[in-house]
């Protein structure tokens, strides 16, 4: 019985030296090192587990944790590519960022937080707005990342406009002014410029159908020669782009109020609508498109 008390203490002091000469190993490696059988290095395993003095992975290479000594955890991240693949991915945005915030991270993502016991810790932070939970690096100390962890908790801000002195502001609003002003001449010159070039091509067009005029107008009478004689009609001129039925259904008014066909002079086209109604106004509304 003594006998067989030295011999596990013997393999208990093996075990240990092989973990601080080669670092974490899987069961069947450390009896292969040893030249002992695998089960009888399991019980040893198991009980020096118990006992904290050697510790066994979460993370298991074909199946089997791996053995190590205190502080030689961050020779565990030799093996994360044997991690399931969410496991292994969120390993490297932990490595990339130090600390994550569980609410913040997809929940795929969360669960393999939990499942990333050697190299995620997790943190309840207390702040404002409630507890928070965080995941920390393994190899990182609260300190190195609690500047991190106030920036997750803390709201951005939304960057303050400066503020303009009087003189600026009083600036600023005339050259805004002047601004409206410029563009309200622009467009004034603009219309008058388009009606101008527009009255001229009407003009142009009346003259070419013989019809005489004292002075140009946006509508009036005029008398049209034909073969059938003279035809006394009133124009109209409409410079929208689109032309409408109530806009056909306006000039035939003024026509029957005037008693005199219509010749409509259009800058723009008919809209569908339009062209079906005018079919009903022949002989009470020409229209020639300019």
């Amino acid at each position: 019985m003594v006998e067989t008390l030295k011999l596990a203490g013997d393999e208990r002091g093996r075990i240990i030296s092989l973990l601080q000469t080669r670092g974490p190993l899987v069961g069947n490696a450390i009896a292969k090192h040893l030249g002992s059988q695998s089960i009888l290095i399991s019980a040893f395993l198991s009980e020096m587990v118990a006992a904290k003095e050697v510790k066994a992975s979460w993370l298991k290479v074909g199946g089997s944790p791996l053995y190590f000594l205190e502080g030689q955890e961050s020779a565990l991240e030799n093996f994360v590519n044997f991690l399931p693949q969410k496991e292994k991915e969120v390993f490297f945005l932990l490595k990339k960022k130090l600390v994550l915030s569980d609410e913040a991270v997809e929940p795929a993502y969360r669960v393999a937080l939990r499942n990333l016991k050697d190299f995620a810790v997790p943190l309840k932070v207390s702040g404002s707005g409630g507890e928070k939970f965080f995941w920390k690096l393994h190899s990182v100390g609260n300190e190195e990342i609690s500047e991190k962890i106030k920036e997750l908790i803390l709201p951005e801000k939304p960057a303050e406009k400066p503020k303009l002195p009087a003189e600026t502001e009083t600036e600023k609003k005339k050259v805004t002014e002047e601004k409206k002003e410029k563009e309200k001449s622009k467009t004034i010159r603009t219309q008058k410029e388009k009606s101008k070039k527009m009255n001229e091509k009407i003009y142009s067009f009346l003259s070419e159908l013989g019809a005489t005029a004292d002075a140009m107008q946006t509508s009036g009478k005029i008398i049209l020669s034909s073969k059938a004689g003279d035809i006394e009609m009133l124009w109209i001129a409409n410079m929208k782009k689109s032309i409408s039925e109530a806009d056909l259904a306006l000039a035939y008014q003024e026509g029957q109020n005037a008693r005199l066909p219509v010749l409509l002079l259009a800058t723009g086209k008919l809209t569908k609508k339009a062209k079906v109604y005018a079919t009903g106004l022949k002989g009470y509304l020409t229209i020639k498109e300019l």
